[in-house]
């Protein structure tokens, strides 16, 4: 709803760093980002999204 600093960051399910999607400025509105998991396992992966004030976290499954 507002322009602000956005990090997009992939996690495997263990915890560790796989990805940084975004992690910059962005405007109000809808963006896209793209995790291709290529060169990665199938498996549960962790999507970590920071604005501001929030922070959301959602599972994602890549089917190979």
């Amino acid at each position: 709803p507002e322009a602000g600093r956005v990090n997009l960051t992939i996690f495997n399910a263990a915890g560790r760093h796989i990805q940084t999607l975004s992690d910059k400025w962005q405007s109000a509105g809808e963006h896209q980002s793209v995790f291709t998991g290529l060169n990665h396992p199938a498996g549960v992966y962790i999507l970590r999204m920071e604005t501001g004030k929030t922070v959301q976290i959602r599972r994602l499954l890549l089917l190979n």
